[in-house]
């Protein structure tokens, strides 16, 4: 197995990646199968002289939050936090893609209750334009759950994490400066994708691993661990056709060559296997649910497999990703209680007519 050195990679996302300054106040939430990497990334917060404060969980802690409690105090909004969020100036959450699938085992009244009562926070978090990191973390109950031995899953994780993002931030630059100024994003793949997006006047932004000044500028302020996307809001209601989608897991679920037809940017039918599970997931969401909220582009190298970890599926390079929901997060519009990327392999992309090489 590859060799992970926590104390580096915490070094990286403290110094270089997010730039922690004296005094800022950084939340690091994750569970106890993080703990090692947890330990560092809170000790080296205090060495460079900021605060952090850990928010410790378990999975079951997170599934039994909402299946136990009843519903008259899950509906109610944390006020709490929201005067305590006043005071953090960076979020980094480390692993939680089960946390997915956990919420297939609970009925849907009570995510929709869970997820309202938390959207004023989620919302405060966006206006304070809080910087933040999500960072994957590979666990042997998420490599059972996608069908691999660990091993094989950690090495896979680790690896895509293991690059040099000097280089990385350069390849997604160049991709970069090839939509910007652009109008119309056409994505064709062989099973049937046909869809068309105007992506016109709305900021490219880079995962590259590192928030840098210029990011920070047009609104980008959060990263990906694993990274490797370049990424943009589309116009909320310029997608016109059909994406079909491969391979994706969500809430637990594997979807197969789920298609979804377009019009003025919403979809109006879900096809494939598991459409009536895809329809319920988007019934007890709230707001721009099903409208188009991002398109990405894969970059990174060191990823050559769908493995059904979101995370690592939408950085494979020359992979395409349409998400759903909201993207003010994104330089967009919409605003919901989800955001839901689905990975597309083999597309073609023409950026007003012209054919964009990856």
């Amino acid at each position: 197995m590859i060799k992970v050195n926590y104390t580096d990679l915490a070094s990286f996302i403290i110094n270089k990646a997010l730039k922690i300054k004296p005094q800022e106040v950084v939340l690091i939430r994750g569970g106890y199968l993080a703990l090692p990497f947890l330990e560092e990334l809170v000790i080296t917060t205090f060495k460079n002289g900021a605060f952090a404060e850990l928010d410790f969980t378990t999975n079951n802690i997170y599934r039994r939050r909402i299946l136990d409690v009843p519903e008259e105090y899950l509906s109610v909004t944390p006020k709490h936090l929201l005067r305590w969020i006043e005071d953090v100036d960076c979020i980094i959450n480390v692993g939680g893609d089960l946390k997915s699938a956990i919420l297939a085992t609970i009925p849907s009244p009570k995510i929709r209750l869970y997820k309202k009562a938390y959207y004023p926070y989620w919302e405060k978090i966006h206006n304070r334009s809080i910087r933040g990191a999500a960072i994957g973390f590979p666990t042997i109950e998420e490599a059972k759950f996608y069908g691999f031995d660990f091993e094989e899953f950690h090495d896979i994780f680790w690896k895509a994490v293991d690059i040099d993002y000097i280089n990385m931030r350069k390849v997604e630059e160049t991709l970069a400066s090839k939509l910007r100024g652009k109008n119309n994003v056409k994505i064709t793949t062989p099973n049937g994708t046909d869809i068309i997006l105007n992506i016109k006047d709305r900021p490219i932004f880079l995962d590259a691993g590192t928030l840098e000044e210029e990011d920070i500028i047009i609104g980008n302020i959060h990263i990906n661990i694993p990274c490797g996307e370049v990424f943009v809001a589309p116009v909320e209601d310029s997608a016109e056709g059909v994406a079909v989608f491969e391979e994706n897991y969500i809430e637990g679920v594997k979807f197969t060559n789920l298609k979804l037809t377009f019009n003025k940017g919403k979809i109006i039918q879900v096809e494939g296997e598991n459409k009536e599970k895809f329809i319920q997931i988007l019934e007890r969401e709230t707001g721009d649910k099903d409208r188009i909220a991002e398109l990405g582009i894969g970059t990174n190298t060191r990823i050559n497999r769908i493995t059904g970890y979101n995370l690592l599926d939408e950085k494979i390079s020359g992979t395409v990703h349409l998400a759903i929901g909201g993207n003010r997060f994104y330089g967009g519009q919409n605003s919901s209680t989800h955001h839901r990327d689905l990975i597309m392999q083999k597309p073609t992309i023409y950026i007003d007519g012209e054919l964009l090489s990856l």
